[in-house]
């Protein structure tokens, strides 16, 4: 992530300036506190990452499968968003936004 001026941003310059929907902005202490968790428990993080942040019409049944060091993972297995990438984001980026 870069600035207005093309510099590259630090880590906590992005976590200042990061701002999911109906959230405040992330301080980068709450920064460093999601980081650590997401490298301690990642199944157990993206699964309130993706709860929170996104809508499923089929919620999915296993937040995180396999093994990282066997090359062989699998995230959100059994959800559904929706079936088309231009409805994806149509759906997060516009409608989604409408409802806060």
């Amino acid at each position: 992530m870069s600035n207005d001026n093309g510099k590259n941003l630090a880590a906590h310059d992005i976590a200042k300036v990061f701002n999911p929907i109906g959230k405040s902005p992330m301080t980068f202490e709450a920064f460093k506190v999601a980081q650590k968790e997401s490298c301690v428990n990642p199944g157990a993080f993206w699964s309130t990452q993706a709860k929170e942040r996104l809508d499923w019409y089929v919620p999915f049944t296993t937040a995180m499968q396999g093994d990282f060091a066997a090359g062989d993972i699998a995230f959100f297995c059994g959800g559904k968003l929706v079936s088309h990438a231009a409805a994806v984001v149509q759906y997060h980026c516009i409608e989604r936004s409408t409802m806060t």
